[in-house]
C-alpha cells in the first residue's frame, strides 16, 4: 500500500496543541486525559484511512468473499478504535463535570438576519355581492362548516 493512500486528510487535526484548543482543558487531569483522546482520535483516522483504501483497492464484497478473515480483522480494528475514541472523551467529559466547569464557550458566527415576511398584496375590489359585507367584530351568520363525526359523537366510544 502506499504512503499517499495512508496520507492525513487536509481537514484532520494534526497535532495536540491544535486537538487540545478546541476542548481548552482546565486542569493537569483534563489535560492528562485530552493527551489520551488527541491519540485515540488519531489512530481513529488512521484506521479510518486504512480500511478506505483497502476497500477502494480490493472491494468490500471481494474482502468478505475471498479473505473473510482479514476482513473481520479490520472491522474489529475498526470498532476497537471507536470504542478507544468514545471512551476517551466520555473520560474527559466526566473529569470536567466533576470539576465543575463548564463547557468552553464558543464564538458562533453571527446568524444572518431573518427574511422579512412577504407584504399582503393589494386586495383587488371585489365583485359587489347581494349581501351586506359582515363587520370584523361580529360573528359570521349562517350555518356552520360541517365538521368529520369522531367516533365519540355516536356514543358507542369508551375512553375508559
Amino acid at each position: 500500500m502506499s504512503a499517499e493512500a495512508l496520507a492525513p486528510t487536509p481537514d484532520s487535526v494534526h497535532d495536540l496543541a491544535e486537538f487540545a484548543s478546541h476542548y481548552s482543558p482546565a486542569t493537569p487531569e483534563e489535560n492528562l486525559l485530552i493527551s489520551h483522546a488527541w491519540r485515540a482520535w488519531s489512530h481513529l483516522q488512521q484506521i479510518y484511512a486504512l480500511y478506505e483504501a483497502i476497500v477502494a483497492q480490493r472491494g468490500i464484497v471481494a474482502l468478505f468473499n475471498d479473505d473473510f478473515a482479514r476482513y473481520k480483522q479490520l472491522n474489529r480494528d475498526l470498532a476497537q478504535a471507536e470504542r478507544m475514541w468514545n471512551r476517551a472523551i466520555a473520560a474527559f467529559w466526566q473529569a470536567r463535570k466533576r470539576q465543575g466547569a463548564a463547557p468552553p464557550q464558543r464564538v458562533q458566527p453571527a446568524a444572518p438576519p431573518p427574511p422579512e415576511p412577504p407584504q399582503p398584496e393589494p386586495v383587488a375590489a371585489a365583485a359587489p355581492s347581494s349581501e351586506p359585507p359582515t363587520p370584523p367584530d361580529q360573528p359570521p351568520t349562517g350555518p356552520a362548516p360541517r365538521r368529520r363525526p369522531m367516533p365519540w359523537d355516536s356514543g358507542a366510544w369508551d375512553p375508559r
